[in-house]
């Protein structure tokens, strides 16, 4: 019996936010995550889809906004410094193409789109939480400033930080988790459930315990704005209260866990915990690394009339970056702004926000005027999340940017 529509879809969504396990704590020589594997099959269902169906559907939009920018990116990889970079290359296009199927085979399956996001909302909370006690355990056999790598069972890469307790699920780091909960955020004002109100604050509550500077400081942002807009909406001032059973309950929670922690988990030294909350904020530590890694890029995308506006190539910034971080391949300068001038220059970029925005655009053009406050806050969610932080390499961020232009698609709109 072959696969369901849905089904197919449910799952991709959630591998999302799965990144390679290794239960065996050697190193695989690729990271096949199952957002990697499932696309696979993603792939083989929409060709045969379209062989078997004339009529597909697709939006013609994004098909010519995405042609221009991959023909473009494809043209600047013949300048990249470092051809054992081609892996990622190779990769990254694959990425696009797979994630453009998938919304090939979301919109035929756009009846059940409700329900669809609803049990990604739910399993993507599921999954996250059944890593989270992995992690957990590790830290807790660990203890503080120990290396967990012997462990039987380990996540990888290593999400848990010597100093605090970083639970990121099954992410590959805490800005990746904190980023992608901000994402099922915004998605959770397009789903018609009750509960989502909840789920909206277990998002945040999750993207809090990330510890991720920016991914924090990214949520708070839409958060502020999104209540800003609705009190300007309705010209009302902004009134701040307490709800005093919920903070009665919350203390005793807070409580509660402080008191596990100690007394049954094992004492914590807190010394470590504000050193790691030093190391992490002040400028001796990894936030004055992060403004090194921007000045030096800096240095890099001004070196030429030529380098601003083309770049050095495509993925040349991993080429650039290495010297920072030891000769690693693969390292790149924690800025989507810095990454894109360094490889792909001004039109590169120019390109990459017009795939980004141009949905808001279109929806204003179609006086369509519902939600167009959620696609605003996911505009923004990017640019604040591209400040301190890359993800044009994991699947999740272009499935979520696709979505919009199904969502406001001229003819799927009418009907929500």
């Amino acid at each position: 019996m072959m696969l369901k529509k849905e089904t197919l879809i449910i799952f991709f969504l959630v591998s999302l936010g799965v990144f390679r396990v290794d239960f065996s704590g050697e190193f695989l020589p690729f990271e096949l995550t199952p957002s990697v594997a499932l696309s696979v099959v993603v792939n083989i269902y929409v060709l045969v889809f379209a062989i078997k169906n004339t009529t597909i559907k697709i939006n013609q939009e994004l098909s010519l906004i995405l042609s221009i920018y991959l023909v473009y990116i494809l043209l600047r990889c013949f300048s990249l410094p470092d051809t054992s970079l081609i892996k990622r290359i190779i990769l990254f296009f694959y990425t696009i193409i797979s994630c453009y199927s998938f919304t090939i085979l979301l919109k035929d399956q756009w009846s059940k789109i409700n329900n669809i996001y609803y049990k990604f909302s739910k399993w993507s909370v599921i999954v996250y939480a059944f890593f989270s006690l992995i992690q957990i355990y590790l830290f807790l056999k660990g203890g503080f400033y120990q290396d967990n790598s012997n462990s039987f069972v380990k996540l990888y890469p290593q999400t848990i930080s010597y100093f605090l307790p970083r639970l990121t699920g099954g992410f590959i780091d805490p800005n990746v988790c904190g980023f992608f909960f901000s994402f099922l955020y915004l998605l959770s004002f397009k789903i018609e459930k009750r509960d989502m109100k909840w789920y909206r604050r277990l998002y945040g509550l999750i993207i809090l315990i990330t510890l991720s500077r920016s991914a924090i400081a990214a949520h708070l942002g839409i958060v502020g704005v999104r209540l800003l807009f609705i009190k300007l909406i309705q010209f009302k001032n902004i009134q701040f209260y307490i709800n005093k059973r919920r903070a009665v309950f919350s203390l005793i929670i807070f409580g509660g866990l402080i008191y596990i922690v100690r007394n049954i988990l094992g004492h914590v030294d807190l010394s470590l915990i504000i050193k790691g909350l030093q190391t992490r904020l002040l400028d001796v530590g990894s936030t004055g690394h992060h403004f090194l890694l921007l000045q030096a890029g800096k240095e890099i995308i001004m070196e030429s009339w030529h380098s601003v506006i083309l770049g050095h190539g495509f993925m040349s910034g991993s080429f650039f970056a290495s010297s920072f971080f030891g000769g690693d391949k693969y390292a790149n300068f924690h800025s989507e702004y810095i990454t894109y001038l360094i490889e792909i220059g001004l039109v590169g970029l120019c390109l990459h926000v017009i795939i980004i925005i141009f949905p808001l655009f279109r929806i204003l053009r179609t006086s369509i005027n519902n939600n167009i406050l959620t696609m605003l806050l996911f505009c923004l969610a990017i640019a604040l999340q591209g400040i301190f932080y890359q993800q044009y390499m994991f699947f999740y961020y272009w499935v979520f940017i696709f979505m919009n232009y199904l969502t406001y698609d001229e003819k799927v709109a009418v009907n929500e």
